[in-house]
C-alpha cells in the first residue's frame, strides 16, 4: 500500500461529502483511507458510514477526545500507507494530487513531498472564490531535491500540513507526532517544524491540487482561544526540546515564525477586543513574556523583520491596550470600505462597477480582499503603461481613457500619490463620491 489519507472530522456535514468524493475518486487508487471522527453530532458520521459501505478502503476510528491532534496521532498508528496524508475534512482535493506527488516522491526518494494550493470561498448565492497560493516564496526552490536545514526561512514559510505527502518511516524514525490538546487549531504547529528541522530530501511543487476552505463557519483557527493554542504549541515545542536548542540558525527562523504567529492571533477582532478579560488575558501576558525573553536574549536579530513590523511588535509589548486600540480601527475600516462598496452595488442595479486604481502589491492585496468578502472587482486601472494589457488573477488592467462606464466606484490603492490620483480623477470629471482613498490603517 502506498498511501494512508487520513481524514479527521468533527461536525462538518456540510462539506464531507465532498471531501470524502474527492478522496475517493483520486485517479491513484491504492489508498488507505482512515476516517477519524471526534463525536459528531450532525450526522457527520453517518455519512462517512455510508462510504465506508460502499467503498471498502474506508476504515474509521472514534477518537474519545475532541482532540485534532489525538485523531491524525492513532490514525498513523495503523497507517500501512508507506506515505501519509491528510486532508481536512471541510477541503477538497484534485483528482490527480496524490498520482502527481507519490510519482515524484518516489523517482527521488523524498522524505515528504508539497504542492501549492487553492484558497476556496462559496457564497451564499452559490458564487465560488478561489485565488492560487504558493507555499514558499523562492520560486528557485521548486521543482528541485533540498535539504530543509539549508534553508531555515522554510519555517516562517512552508506551513501548510495537507498541501504534501510524508513518508511514514521517516516520521516514526523521528518520533514526530501531534500535541494531542483539546481543540482543533494549530495542532500541526510542532508537526512541521519538526519535519522541516529532520528531512533531508525535500520537495515542492508547482502544482495547485488542495482546496483550502477559508472563513468557514465555526472554524477552529479564528476562534477566541487560538492564541491559546498558538501558545501551547510553541511551548511544547520550547520546552520539550522537540528541536536541538543547539542549532540556533533554525531556531532563529522558529523564534520568528513565533512571533509572527502570535501576532497574527492577536490581530484577530475574536482574540484583541478581549485582552482585558480573563478568558484572554493569561495567555496574551505569557506570549508577551516568551517574547521579550526571545529579543532579550537576542534569539532574534533586529534585521529579522522590516521597521513597521517590530514597531508593530514593540506596540504589543509594550502597551497592548494601545495596539487593541489601532486594531480597532483597522476594523472600522474595513468596515468603511464594505460599506462603501455595497451601497454602489444597490445603488447600481445595472452597470455599477468597481475598479481598483494601482495593481501593484497594494491593488492585489484589495483586490484579494474584496473578492473573499464578495466584492467582485472588474478592472485595475494603472498609469503606468507596460502594466496596462496585463491580466491580474483574471481581471484586466486598463488606463484611465479606457474606463467607458459612467457608473464606477475607484478605490485608490497606491501609495504616496493617492491626492494626484485623486486629481487626476476629478479633472477626468468623476464625482468626488465615487472616489475612495483607503486610510492608512488599512493598510496596516
Amino acid at each position: 500500500m502506498m498511501l494512508t489519507v487520513i481524514l479527521p472530522s468533527l461536525n462538518v456535514v456540510q462539506y464531507i461529502k465532498q471531501s470524502l468524493d474527492s478522496v475517493i475518486n483520486q485517479s491513484y487508487k491504492e489508498l488507505d483511507i482512515i476516517c477519524v471522527d471526534a463525536g459528531s453530532t450532525d450526522g457527520t458520521l453517518d455519512i462517512i458510514n455510508e462510504y465506508a459501505k460502499i467503498d471498502s478502503r474506508i476504515r474509521i476510528i472514534n477518537c474519545p477526545e475532541k482532540s485534532y491532534g489525538k485523531q491524525v496521532n492513532m490514525a498513523m498508528d495503523i497507517a500501512i500507507g508507506k506515505y501519509v496524508a491528510i486532508v481536512d475534512t471541510d477541503d477538497f482535493i484534485s483528482i490527480d494530487m496524490y498520482y502527481n506527488l507519490i510519482k515524484i516522491a518516489e523517482m527521488y526518494n523524498l522524505d515528504y513531498i508539497k504542492g501549492n494550493y487553492v484558497e476556496y470561498y462559496q457564497f451564499e448565492d452559490d458564487r465560488v472564490y478561489q485565488h492560487k497560493k504558493s507555499i514558499i516564496s523562492e520560486m528557485q526552490l521548486y521543482n528541485n531535491v533540498i535539504n530543509p536545514k539549508e534553508y531555515p526561512q522554510l519555517h516562517c514559510q512552508d506551513c501548510y500540513l495537507w498541501s504534501g505527502i510524508y513518508n511514514l518511516e521517516f516520521l516514526k524514525k523521528n518520533r514526530i507526532v501531534f500535541n494531542i490538546t483539546s481543540g482543533a487549531a494549530f495542532q500541526d504547529v510542532g508537526f512541521f517544524h519538526q519535519v522541516t528541522y529532520y528531512a533531508e530530501r525535500v520537495m515542492f511543487i508547482e502544482s495547485y491540487g488542495y482546496y483550502y476552505r477559508i472563513a468557514r463557519v465555526g472554524n477552529s483557527i479564528s476562534s477566541p482561544n487560538g492564541l491559546r493554542y498558538m501558545l501551547q504549541e510553541y511551548n511544547r515545542l520550547i520546552n520539550q526540546e522537540l528541536i536541538p536548542k543547539k542549532d540556533t540558525i533554525q531556531w532563529e527562523s522558529i523564534y520568528k515564525k513565533m512571533i509572527l504567529s502570535f501576532i497574527a492571533e492577536c490581530d484577530k477582532k475574536a482574540i484583541y477586543s478581549e485582552f482585558e478579560t480573563d478568558a484572554i488575558r493569561p495567555y496574551l501576558e505569557d506570549a508577551i513574556k516568551l517574547m521579550k525573553e526571545c529579543i532579550n536574549n537576542s534569539f532574534i536579530k533586529e534585521d529579522a523583520f522590516d521597521g513597521k513590523y517590530w514597531n508593530k511588535v514593540y506596540l504589543l509589548l509594550d502597551n497592548p491596550k494601545k495596539f487593541a486600540y489601532y486594531q480597532t480601527k483597522k476594523a472600522n475600516s474595513i468596515k468603511r470600505l464594505m460599506d462603501i462598496c455595497k451601497k454602489h452595488i444597490v445603488e447600481s442595479v445595472n452597470e455599477g462597477r468597481i475598479a481598483v486604481f494601482g495593481c501593484g502589491i497594494r491593488g492585489k492585496r484589495l483586490e484579494e480582499f474584496l473578492m473573499k468578502n464578495g466584492i467582485n472587482i472588474n478592472e485595475f486601472i494603472d498609469n503606468n503603461v507596460q502594466k496596462i494589457g496585463n491580466v491580474i488573477d483574471g481581471i484586466n488592467v486598463i488606463s484611465l481613457k479606457e474606463e467607458k462606464s459612467k457608473n464606477v466606484l475607484y478605490l485608490i490603492a497606491v501609495k504616496n500619490y493617492e491626492e494626484d490620483i485623486e486629481e487626476q480623477l476629478v479633472n477626468e470629471g468623476i464625482k468626488k463620491e465615487k472616489i475612495y482613498i483607503l486610510d492608512s490603517y488599512f493598510w496596516e
